[in-house]
């Protein structure tokens, strides 16, 4: 099972996204019984950690204890879901 252009798509513009700010970021292919997702480490410069999760068309990501969906359905486009992602992350990191 390939990896799906969504998520090839999304992994590309996260890692420009963490590397423009000099961010730390390791993906990881994560193999289930159903699916293929990846799962990123994002160290934040306030030292807390933001797991990504690039599934078959949707993202998500923990911060805090805290689980950040952004599902298929809710956005017109893919390109529209990767840049809420974007911003959300975006948000994080602006957090103390």
């Amino acid at each position: 099972m390939n990896q799906t252009q969504f998520q090839d798509d999304c992994r590309g513009r996260v890692d420009e996204w963490a590397a423009r700010l000099g961010l730390s970021l390791s993906f990881e292919l994560v193999s289930g019984r159903s699916e293929r997702y990846l799962k990123g480490d994002l160290r934040l410069p306030q030292g807390d950690e933001v797991q990504i999760y690039i599934y078959e068309d949707e993202a998500g990501f923990f911060h805090r204890e805290a689980w950040h969906a952004l599902e298929s359905q809710d956005f017109d486009t893919p390109d529209e879901l990767v840049k809420h992602l974007l911003m959300e992350l975006l948000e994080v990191l602006k957090r103390p």
